[in-house]
């Protein structure tokens, strides 16, 4: 499942599926950063997330692992 991606200038982000209308493009291209902000995270999203980027003809990467852990929000008070 593709959850977001940035082609021809402009980012896609996932407009259906569990990511609905949580994901944000926050990465700068010229910068070569492909950053993208999930909000709203629940233990549901755990998981293993691949980073594939490519720029044919020229760039073409290998695809890089970002393992996603989400804790319950402990708040500390007296």
């Amino acid at each position: 499942m593709q959850i977001a991606h940035y082609g021809g200038g402009e980012p896609y982000t996932d407009n259906k599926g569990p990511f609905k209308d949580r994901v944000e493009f926050v990465g700068n291209p010229k910068r070569r950063d492909g950053s993208i902000l999930i909000k709203n995270l629940d233990f549901s999203d755990n998981g293993t997330f691949t980073c594939d980027a490519k720029n044919p003809p020229d760039i073409v990467g290998r695809p890089s692992n970002v393992r996603l852990l989400v804790f319950e929000n402990c708040k500390l008070g007296n």
